[in-house]
C-alpha cells in the first residue's frame, strides 16, 4: 500500500494494533507500537471516547484498565464481596483516559462486565439475577460519572429486546447509582438518557445534580421496577424544569399517568419554551389536546414527532399564526384523531417545514383540499415520508406529490397483504401514476409495497415512465424482480444510480448480477 494511502487511515491502523494489544493477555495497552505519535494520540482518543462499545473479551478487557484508573479503595470491598481479584490501582498511566472518555453507556457497561467477569469465574453468568454483575456495573458506572470530568453523555436505557431490561434493581442498587452527592464536576454533561427500568429515585437525584442539559430522553420500559404514574411525572417534570436551556425532549410516557400529572409535564416543557427545539412524544392513548395547545408558545420548536397518541378536540383549533412557524421536521406515527385534529397538524405547518412523515392515522379519512394547502404551504420540502390506506394513494400520487417541486427524498409503505383484485389494480395505477408524476428533483425513492400479485410488468411501467433521474432506489416488494426490471432501471437511470437495495421474489440471472456491479453500491435480497 502507497504512502498516501496508510496516512489518513493511520489512526484506525492504530486503533486496530490497539484492540489486538488488549486482547494479548502478554501485552499492556502501552505497548502499541506507534504509541509517542500523534497518530496514535488519536486513535487513543477515540477509542476511549465511548469505552466498551468493543465486541467480546476487548470489551471485558477495557474493564481491567478502567478499574486500575479509579481512585485508590474506590473498589476494595468487590474483591471481599465478589472473591475476584482486583487489578492494581495503576497511578501512573501513560495517558490520563478517564479524560477522554464522553459518553457512559449503561448496555456497553452490562455487555463487557460479562466478558470480565465470565473470564474470572469461567461458566456462563445469570444475566437477570446475578448480584456479581449488578454491584460490579453501578461501581464502574458511577466511577466513570464521579471520575471522568468530560463526561457528556449519560445514556441508561436498557432497552426492549436485550432482555437486561429484566434486572432485578434493588433498594440499594438505587442508592449505588444515586446522582446525589457525587463529588464531581458535572457541568460538560448535555445528554441524559433514562429507563424506566431504574427507579423514580435514581431520575429524582439527577434531577437535582443536573442543569445543564441539552437532551433529555425517558424510555418505557414493560420490566419497571415502579409503576406508579406520579412518582414517574413529578421525577421527569422536575428535571425539565431544573434545566437552564434544554433544547431537546424525547419521552415515552407509556405508563399511562393520569391527565393532571400530564399536565405536570406540559408545564414543565413550557419552562423551556424559549430554547426547545426537538420534541418527540409517544403515549399509550393518552389524550394530547393539551400539549399540542402549548406548542403555540414554542417559538424555536425545530423538529416535533409524535407517535401513538390521541388528539381528538371537539372543535375546530383556531392556532395563532406562529405555531408550527420555525418547525422544520413535522413526523406523526398511529396517530387516533378526528377531523379538527388533522386539521391543526397538517394545516398549521408553514414554508420552513423540510420534512413530513405520515404512517398511519386513524379514525379519519384524508381531505384531499387538506393535503393540498399542506402542500401549497410547505414549497421547501424536501423529505416525505407516508404509509396510508391504499384508497388514499391515488390522489395523493396524481395531485399532491408534483406540487412539491423541491422534493428529494420519497419513501411510501404499503403495508396491508390482502386486498381484492379491484385494489390491487388501482394501487398498479397509481404506482404507474407515481413514474409519471415524480417530480425530477427527486433523487432517493423507497417503496415497500406488499401488495398481492403486483407484477414485474407494473414495476417496469413505473420504471420506464419516471422522469425523475434517481440516484438511489430501495424496493422492497411482495412481488417479482426479474432480469426485465434491471434492465429496465439500468437503461433508464443507470447513469445516475449510486445506490441500489432490491428485495423480493424471483430470480436474476449472472450476466444481470455482474451489470448490477457498475452501481457503487447495491445490495441484493431477491430469492
Amino acid at each position: 500500500m502507497s504512502d498516501s494511502k496508510i496516512l489518513p487511515n493511520l489512526p484506525y491502523l492504530c486503533l486496530a494494533q490497539i484492540i489486538f494489544e488488549l486482547s494479548d493477555s502478554s501485552s499492556d495497552l502501552y505497548s502499541c507500537l506507534f504509541v509517542n505519535s500523534m497518530w496514535c494520540r488519536c486513535a487513543i482518543a477515540h477509542l476511549w471516547q465511548r469505552p466498551f462499545c468493543w465486541p467480546g473479551d476487548k470489551a471485558g478487557r477495557m474493564v481491567a484498565k478502567f478499574l486500575q484508573l479509579f481512585p485508590q479503595g474506590y473498589l476494595d470491598d468487590l474483591e471481599y464481596v465478589m472473591g475476584i481479584h482486583i487489578p492494581p490501582h495503576n497511578s501512573k498511566p501513560m495517558f490520563n483516559y478517564l479524560h477522554f472518555v464522553r459518553t457512559m453507556k449503561i448496555l456497553h457497561c452490562i455487555n463487557a462486565i460479562e466478558y470480565y467477569l465470565g473470564s474470572s469465574f469461567g461458566h456462563d453468568l445469570d444475566v437477570l439475577n446475578d448480584t456479581d454483575i449488578r454491584l460490579l456495573l453501578l461501581k464502574l458506572c458511577r466511577g466513570i460519572v464521579a471520575n471522568c470530568p468530560l463526561l457528556a453523555e449519560v445514556d441508561m436505557k436498557l432497552g426492549y429486546d436485550n432482555g437486561y431490561d429484566g434486572y432485578k434493581w434493588t433498594a440499594s442498587s438505587w442508592n449505588l447509582f444515586r446522582f446525589r452527592g457525587l463529588n464531581t464536576n458535572l457541568n460538560y454533561l448535555r445528554r441524559f438518557k433514562f429507563s424506566q427500568g431504574f427507579h423514580p429515585n435514581i431520575l429524582d437525584s439527577a434531577a437535582e445534580t443536573l442543569t445543564n442539559l441539552d437532551f433529555f430522553q425517558f424510555d418505557w420500559s414493560e420490566h419497571a421496577i415502579c409503576t406508579d404514574g406520579t412518582k414517574w411525572c413529578s421525577a421527569i417534570s422536575k428535571l425539565l424544569c431544573n434545566q437552564k436551556g434544554l433544547k431537546g425532549a424525547s419521552l415515552n410516557l407509556e405508563f399511562q399517568p393520569s391527565e393532571i400529572k400530564l399536565q405536570s409535564i406540559w408545564q414543565a416543557l413550557y419552562t423551556q419554551a424559549e430554547t426547545l427545539r426537538k420534541v418527540k412524544v409517544l403515549f399509550a392513548d393518552d389524550d394530547i389536546c393539551n400539549l399540542i395547545s402549548t406548542f403555540s408558545k414554542f417559538t424555536n420548536l425545530y423538529y416535533v414527532k409524535l407517535i401513538g397518541c390521541t388528539f381528538r378536540p371537539r372543535y375546530h383549533i383556531c392556532f395563532p399564526p406562529e405555531i408550527f412557524s420555525n418547525l422544520h421536521v413535522l413526523k406523526l406515527e398511529e396517530i387516533t384523531t378526528n377531523v379538527y385534529g388533522l386539521e391543526a397538524l397538517l394545516g398549521n405547518v408553514k414554508t420552513r417545514l423540510e420534512t413530513l412523515s405520515v404512517k398511519e392515522i386513524y379514525e379519519v379519512e384524508y381531505d384531499i383540499e387538506l393535503w393540498k394547502r399542506c402542500a401549497t404551504n410547505t414549497p421547501n420540502l424536501v423529505s416525505l415520508e407516508v404509509r396510508l390506506d391504499l384508497e388514499d394513494y391515488v390522489p395523493l400520487i396524481q395531485t399532491i406529490i408534483p406540487l412539491w417541486k423541491r422534493l428529494k427524498n420519497l419513501t411510501i409503505y404499503v403495508w396491508k397483504t390482502q386486498f381484492h383484485e379491484q385494489g390491487n389494480l388501482s394501487f398498479s395505477n397509481a404506482l404507474v401514476l407515481l413514474g409519471t408524476n415524480l417530480p425530477s428533483s427527486v433523487k432517493f425513492l423507497r417503496l415497500e409495497i406488499y401488495c398481492q400479485h403486483l407484477s414485474s410488468e407494473t414495476f417496469t411501467l413505473f420504471l420506464r415512465n419516471c422522469s425523475a433521474k434517481l440516484e438511489s432506489l430501495s424496493l422492497r416488494i411482495n412481488g417479482v424482480i426479474d432480469d426485465n426490471f434491471v434492465v429496465t432501471m439500468l437503461e433508464h437511470m443507470g447513469d445516475s444510480l449510486k445506490s441500489v437495495n432490491l428485495n423480493g421474489s424471483g430470480s436474476l440471472s449472472p450476466e444481470i448480477r455482474d451489470k448490477l456491479a457498475s452501481i457503487p453500491k447495491v445490495v441484493l435480497n431477491v430469492w
